[in-house]
C-alpha cells in the first residue's frame, strides 16, 4: 500500500526536523509505504548550511541529481512521523522496530569520513544525555566508504544489513558522555541490547560531521524499513523544478503589461 505525503520542515532552534503532513498515511498502519523527494533546503532553517545540489551523478535507481558535502556541518532530521510511524522502537520484540536503514555514498576525494547516521532516542526523565534526548547513537561504517582509502567516483550502499559498507553501532553520547565502542554492533545487536531495547526513537539524521571540512562527498536514495513491513524511501535530489504553469503566467503577464503600455500611448498619441 503506498500512502500519500507531503514533506514539510519544522524548526525548533538551529534544529530542522522534517514532518510528515499526512494525506493519508494511518500513523503506524503495517504495510504503509512512503516515497519522497527532498531537496537540499529541506536540511536545515534559513542561516545554517545546506548541502549543495550535484547535477552530474545520481545513486542507482534514483535519478536525477544527488546532495554533495561541503565542508560543513550537514544534518537530515527525519522524525518517526517522517517515516510513517507513529513510534519506532529500538526493542526487537516491538512489532514496528526499525529493521533497516541503507543510503548510498559515492566520494569524490579520497578523504577520510563520509555521511553517517544519529539516531536520537526519546527522553526518559532519568539520565538524559541532553534535554531533547536521552541517547544519541552514532553509526557509521567501519570500512569501505568511511575510509580515506575508498575508491572514489564511485557509488556504494552504506547499509545495516550485512555487507562490506555495514552501518554498525561505533560510539554512543549518554548522560556519562561519549563512549566509543570498542567493537561496533550492528543494528541487530543494539535492538536485542537491554541497555536500548527499552528505548524510542525521536529523530534519525543523515549527517557530516563538522570536521570533515575537506570531504567531498555525494548522497542519495535514503531508504529505512519497520519489522511491521513499512518503508520509506527518500530520493534526494539537488533543485525543486519550477513548475510549467508559473513560467506560461510570467509570460501572460509581460503581455498584458505590453498591452496596457501600447494602448496608453496610443491613446497619447490621439
Amino acid at each position: 500500500m503506498v500512502g500519500k505525503s507531503r514533506i514539510g520542515v519544522l524548526t525548533a532552534g538551529s534544529l530542522a526536523f522534517v514532518g510528515l503532513l499526512s494525506t493519508g498515511v494511518a500513523g503506524a498502519r503495517a504495510g504503509v509505504s512512503i516515497s519522497e523527494t527532498l531537496y537540499p533546503s529541506d536540511t536545515a532553517p534559513s542561516g545554517d548550511a545546506l548541502p549543495t545540489g550535484y547535477t552530474s551523478s545520481y545513486a542507482p535507481g534514483f535519478a536525477t541529481s544527488a546532495w554533495e558535502s561541503n565542508g560543513n556541518k550537514l544534518e537530515l532530521y527525519l522524525s518517526p512521523s517522517a517515516l510513517g510511524f507513529s513510534t519506532i522502537s529500538l526493542g526487537s520484540s516491538a512489532t514496528n522496530n526499525l529493521a533497516g536503514i541503507s543510503y548510498w555514498t559515492n566520494k569524490l576525494n579520497a578523504v577520510q569520513g563520509d555521511w553517517y547516521i544519529n539516531i536520537y532516542t526519546n527522553t526518559t526523565g532519568s539520565n538524559d544525555a541532553a534535554s531533547w534526548y536521552h541517547d544519541r547513537l552514532t553509526f557509521e561504517t567501519s570500512s569501505g566508504s568511511y575510509q580515506a582509502s575508498a575508491a572514489i567516483n564511485t557509488w556504494v550502499q552504506a547499509t545495516t544489513a550485512t555487507s562490506t559498507d555495514q552501518l554498525l553501532l561505533t560510539s554512543v553520547n549518554s548522560s556519562t558522555g561519549n563512549t566509543y565502542l570498542s567493537t561496533p554492533q550492528t543494528l541487530t545487536q543494539v535492538e536485542s541490547s537491554a541497555s536500548y531495547n527499552t528505548q524510542t526513537v525521536k529523530y534519525i539524521t543523515l549527517t557530516v560531521a563538522s570536521n570533515a571540512t575537506t570531504l567531498r562527498s555525494l548522497v542519495d536514495g535514503l531508504q529505512f524499513s519497520s519489522t511491521d513491513g513499512s518503508t520509506a524511501t527518500f530520493n534526494l535530489e539537488a533543485a525543486a523544478p519550477v513548475p510549467a504553469s508559473i513560467g506560461l503566467v510570467g509570460i501572460g503577464s509581460l503581455a498584458l503589461i505590453g498591452g496596457m503600455v501600447l494602448r496608453r500611448r496610443m491613446k497619447a498619441r490621439l
